[in-house]
């Protein structure tokens, strides 16, 4: 977790490469669901195609159909999930019941380097790709092999819209954080891409241990 800017979606991939994690996207997870001939599939494309948000009691039933598909005891990565807190006791009570747990990864930034950021990221234009670049990333052509995707802003990093997912984050995201402060490793982002996973890993390292063994 982490505000606008903070790095979540290049570091999220990271980590999951490097340490063997199945991501749950969000965005992805809809997408597979409504290719679904299943109650629950039918369910997520109807909202999907109202243009709605499914309610908190579905989404909930979307994660725990995504852990089901997963070998037991796989490590998953959560990528804009949960968003509020609602949805993060939920999720609290599902692992419970499987005697399992999460931890929070927090990217802590300050909102004037945040929004700096957040207004000179870049994406790959190459839709397969999409890769996320930082605003200290100098080229304008995308590093993935075969790939040369040239690189162009999202069309929602306006100012005004950056705003919006500020307040956001501080309505809906904070109020997890607090509330489950005890799960919480709190990550120092103002460095470069490379020092900010150096530090995930870090607070990572004694969870993964006890996986391994």
């Amino acid at each position: 977790m982490g505000i606008q800017g903070s790095g979540k979606g290049t570091a999220a991939n990271k980590v999951a490469e490097e340490l063997g994690l199945e991501t749950l996207e969000s965005g992805a997870m809809v997408r597979a669901l409504c290719q679904e001939d299943s109650e629950l599939g039918r369910t997520v494309k109807a909202y999907s195609e109202a243009g709605k948000l499914a309610p908190d009691d579905v989404v909930i039933k979307m994660v725990e159909d995504f852990m089901s598909k997963q070998k037991p005891g796989q490590p998953i990565l959560f990528d804009g999930f949960p968003r509020n807190l609602d949805q993060a006791e939920m999720l609290n009570d599902l692992l419970e019941s499987l005697h399992q747990q999460f931890i929070i990864v927090l990217l802590e930034l300050d909102e004037e380097t945040a929004l700096f950021r957040a207004e000179n990221r870049r994406i790959c234009s190459n839709k397969a790709c999409r890769k996320p670049f930082p605003a200290t990333y100098e080229s304008d052509k995308c590093d993935e092999p075969e790939c040369d995707g040239k690189l162009i802003r999202r069309k929602d990093d306006t100012s005004e819209a950056i705003a919006v997912r500020f307040e956001a984050f501080k309505k809906q995201t904070l109020p997890i954080i607090e509330a489950y402060e005890d799960k919480v490793l709190r990550v120092d982002a103002n460095g470069t891409p490379e020092e900010v996973l150096a530090g995930i890993f870090e607070q990572l390292q004694p969870y993964f241990q006890q996986v391994s063994e």
